[in-house]
């Protein structure tokens, strides 16, 4: 119940779109990625739906990490998909599905603290629930959840890794999960 409220939450009060500088570079690189299968891009790729490069453009390199522009991927195809089902400009379709990635992410968030609290820190169940809703509802979870920047997933990736490594079976599994986590990271 906790995914689905701030999945919910989340997802309705997104923004839909991408509003900074940063952002737009990471979903750049997500559209080359997807278009052209490379991680270099032009800078006026997004200029129309109809993909067209000023001659004598340079192509550029994002200076932020491959990660959450790879896993914007399927978001990105999703809004092609979409883009083609219901005859809207590409561009639009596509990073509106992009800009869902951190809603989602956040929320997967919050129900990975909550998991935490519960089994970890052996919280009760009243106490991981108020500790998820404190941190999705008024901390910077929320605000963060409406750009497209990898902060989220970071945080994400280091609560996962610390999930894992806290296992009080020190089971084999649960070190390659959390080692597999901090790599991620």
């Amino acid at each position: 119940y906790i995914l689905f409220f701030f999945v919910s939450l989340y997802v309705l009060t997104a923004q839909g779109s991408i509003q900074t500088s940063d952002g737009r570079i990471m979903y750049l690189l997500t559209q080359s990625i997807a278009e052209r299968q490379k991680i270099s891009f032009y800078e006026n790729y997004l200029i129309s739906s109809k993909v067209s490069v000023t001659p004598g453009s340079k192509e550029q390199y994002s200076k932020y990490g491959l990660g959450l522009s790879l896993m914007a991927v399927p978001f990105y195809l999703v809004g092609k998909v979409l883009s083609a089902l219901l005859n809207i400009p590409a561009d639009f379709a596509t990073m509106f599905c992009v800009s869902l990635i951190n809603p989602i992410i956040t929320a997967v968030t919050c129900m990975m603290l909550y998991l935490f609290a519960l089994r970890r820190l052996k919280f009760s169940h009243q106490v991981a629930t108020v500790l998820a809703l404190a941190y999705g509802l008024t901390t910077m979870a929320w605000a963060q959840s409406e750009d497209f920047m990898s902060d989220p997933a970071t945080g994400l990736l280091f609560l996962c890794a610390s999930y894992y490594i806290t296992d009080t079976l020190k089971s084999p599994r649960n070190m390659i999960l959390s080692g597999l986590f901090l790599g991620l990271a």
